[in-house]
């Protein structure tokens, strides 16, 4: 069985316009991989929606698979 599947042609890319649209392909095409930019306090994250806060300069990006989604009570995001 394969990990993940992809449905664009390789070397493509997808734009996804807003959440729901992303939300949308998981459910369909399934895993998403993304890609983001990080910051020198990028080290400091421990857990949630990471922003960068103090300013600091750009160090890279950061790859990850979108899975799914959830909704955080405590910050109402």
């Amino acid at each position: 069985e394969e990990a993940f599947r992809y449905y664009a042609l390789p070397g493509s890319t997808v734009t996804y316009n807003n959440e729901t649209d992303i939300q949308h392909a998981i459910i369909k095409d399934g895993p998403i991989a993304s890609f983001f930019h990080v910051y020198e306090d990028f080290g400091n994250y421990t857990d949630g929606i990471y922003q960068c806060y103090n300013n600091s300069a750009s160090v890279g990006g950061h790859a990850v698979v979108l899975i799914g989604w959830g909704y955080d009570e405590e910050t109402h995001t």
